[in-house]
């Protein structure tokens, strides 16, 4: 859904910017403002690929700091969404879910070094990760607005 929505967006903002790219100087300002708020739209987002210390890399984790969510993702464990982002810092974001359905989820990821401490329970079945953490490839490149 989120995807539809940025397409939808990108196509109208692409048809203003060519209506606008005929009048000189708006045409041209209304452009690097459309390229600016591009880059700030991802860098507020975090996606990161995961492994463990036998280099199972089978964990994912984004966050994206507008919303303040983190998603977490394992084959081991059902996928955990909607994690509150509880604190954001240079170096470091917390987030912490205490669902009243038996789960409980918090994790600490160190900005610097990649280093994610992640501590998740389902009912009786409970896991706590210590893993390391780089940035995802994307598979092709967006296109430019």
């Amino acid at each position: 859904m989120a995807s539809d929505v940025r397409d939808s967006l990108r196509t109208t903002l692409t048809a203003v910017k060519d209506t606008l790219a005929s009048v000189p100087l708006i045409g041209s300002t209304f452009a690097m403002t459309l390229m600016l708020a591009g880059a700030s739209y991802a860098a507020d987002k975090i996606a990161l690929i995961c492994s463990d210390a036998n280099g199972k890399d089978d964990y994912s984790l984004s966050i994206d700091l507008d919303r303040k969510l983190a998603s977490f993702h394992m084959s081991d464990l059902p996928d955990v969404d909607g994690i509150p982002v509880t604190r954001v810092t240079e170096n470091y974001v917390w987030f912490q879910n205490k669902a009243l359905s038996g789960i409980y989820s918090q994790g600490k990821l160190d900005r610097i070094t990649g280093s994610l401490h992640f501590f998740h329970r389902h009912l009786n079945n409970a896991k706590d990760l210590y893993l390391t953490c780089k940035p995802a490839k994307q598979f092709f490149d967006r296109p430019a607005l």
